[in-house]
């Protein structure tokens, strides 16, 4: 009977000799090659791009607290809330966004999760109180968050093999870089455009996400070579 063998994983059967000439067949899976350089790089790029924006946003909400606590008549404590359900959201979405990432692909849960925080700000400039406040900057634009954080890391990974450390190490560094750049930009917003105006523009410099997430490109699945022989032997019968 012919052999079979499952498609759907791309694996190929290869036939190995042993030094007594007995037959054998071992299954070697096949996966893309990652190119560690090329187009990569520009995916790291892109990649700290991102984490500048992502968690220099969440790092300067601490600017506009007290600005937020005189226009809502709210406490420290509940305005402390718009800025953890940002934080805490982009972070407890991982699971479902990973799951994404399988299904769709880093480059459009980028995109997807760009344009939902860019809605949840924009949004939150029509805030009449702290509680829409919270979903709309806080939850909304904490979901969109995720949805950008997760795979610019991922997709790194997927381009780099040997300087894979080194690469997600750069990626990840936009995230200081962002700590310096956004607070004193938050500040300088807050003061000229109000809290409205300071948050509209942050929708606008998060769509750039969506920018960077149009280069976290699949790797070429033409491209693919033997890792590894099962160590199982495979039984054929007649």
């Amino acid at each position: 009977m012919p052999l079979l063998y499952d498609k759907e994983k791309e694996a190929e059967e290869k036939k190995c000799f042993d030094d007594e000439e007995e037959e054998r067949i071992f299954t070697i899976p096949r996966h893309p090659t990652p190119p560690d350089g090329g187009w990569g790089w520009w995916v790291v790029l892109a990649s700290f791009i991102c984490n500048v924006i992502v968690d220099g946003v969440c790092i300067s909400f601490g600017v506009v607290i007290e600005e937020y606590k005189k226009v809502f008549n709210s406490s420290h404590a509940m305005v402390g809330w718009v800025g953890s359900s940002l934080a805490g959201c982009y972070l407890l979405v991982g699971p479902f966004v990973s799951a994404m990432c399988a299904r769709y692909g880093c480059r459009k849960v980028t995109m997807l999760g760009s344009f939902i925080t860019l809605v949840g700000f924009a949004l939150s400039t029509q805030s009449k109180n702290i509680e829409m406040l919270i979903i709309t900057y806080g939850v909304i634009g904490g979901i969109g968050f995720g949805m950008i954080y997760l795979p610019s890391i991922v997709c790194v990974g997927h381009w780099f093999d040997k300087k894979r450390a080194f690469t997600t190490g750069i990626a990840v560094s936009g995230t200081g870089m962002g700590q310096f750049i956004f607070p004193p930009l938050a500040h300088y917003l807050l003061t000229e455009y109000g809290w409205e105006g300071k948050n509209l523009i942050l929708a606008g410099i998060v769509l750039n996400c969506a920018v960077c997430g149009m280069t976290f490109l699949p790797l070429d699945r033409r491209s693919f070579k033997p890792e590894r022989c099962i160590k199982s032997r495979v039984e054929i019968e007649r």
